[in-house]
């Protein structure tokens, strides 16, 4: 990760060596490399997970299970899991503070944006990766799905 000297500006670089990674077919799929996703950083969650609701941004759906596994992880009100669950935020919380993350749904090209909540925390949101790739893959199968049941083709 590359950062500036007082963190605002943070620039995380990945790669993955799995073919069968998102990434990795977003390559093959369109020819090389470039951007899968940028984040942006709000300092308002709650009115920026509103606004994209309000403007129709179909965000990424999360699984309610990944919720009761935030309830055991963390001491977070009833009320505030239930908000995150029904605008699809993810969190995380390190020693320095709380993060939150929300995905929109992939475009056409497979790119799409991570809105990020940073208050104090340091990290990039790692232990929420697996959970944001698994949906992105639930709902490309979804998608795929409703494409063959259609008999619309996959080009």
């Amino acid at each position: 990760m590359l950062q500036n000297y007082n963190g605002r500006f943070r620039l995380a670089l990945n790669a993955s060596a799995s073919p069968d990674t998102a990434s990795n077919r977003f390559v093959r799929q369109y020819g090389g490399s470039g951007i899968h996703h940028v984040a942006l950083r709000t300092s308002a969650m709650r009115d920026t997970s509103a606004a994209l609701q309000q403007a129709g941004t179909p965000v990424l759906p999360i699984p309610g299970n990944y919720y009761r596994d935030l309830a055991a992880r963390f001491d977070l009100p009833a009320q505030t899991l239930q908000w995150m669950q029904e605008h699809h935020i993810l969190f995380d919380q390190d020693s320095d503070g709380d993060f939150h993350q929300l995905y929109t749904q992939p475009g056409r090209q497979a790119f799409f944006f991570e809105l990020v909540q940073r208050e104090g925390y340091q990290g990039l949101g790692a232990p929420n990766a697996f959970v944001r790739v698994t949906a992105q893959q639930r709902l490309e199968a979804a998608i795929s799905s409703r494409h063959q049941d259609k008999g619309e083709s996959q080009a």
